[in-house]
């Protein structure tokens, strides 16, 4: 069975994301799978079905907040629009700074 992916290819799709400006630091995860299914009725053979799929996810800190975004494009452009997509959350992410706030206020005390 074959790899989905060639570890040059997922390489070269992190590379779009690790190039984001305005991040304090970037992770990128690229999985791939090869899975399979088979039906069988009356101890028959009725569909018989094999695909393969490949997901990017990348992480993204932004001033000490973090989001993640997904996509299934290898090619630079989508995985640099998923670093985008990923950024701009961070960015707009309140509940993680809330988070920071009430865990000061508690070390005040």
């Amino acid at each position: 069975m074959s790899l989905p992916l060639e570890p040059a290819q997922a390489r070269d799709a992190a590379h779009a994301a690790l190039e984001l400006a305005g991040a304090d630091g970037v992770e990128v995860l690229v999985t791939g799978s090869h899975q399979g299914l088979t039906r069988i009725a009356d101890s028959e053979v009725i569909q018989n079905t094999s695909w393969r799929s490949v997901t990017v996810t990348v992480r993204v800190v932004a001033g000490g907040r973090s989001a993640t975004a997904e996509t299934s494009r290898l090619d630079p452009e989508g995985v640099a629009d998923a670093a985008r997509r990923a950024l701009d959350a961070a960015r707009r992410d309140t509940t993680t700074r809330l988070a920071a706030d009430i865990a000061a206020l508690g070390e005040a005390d």
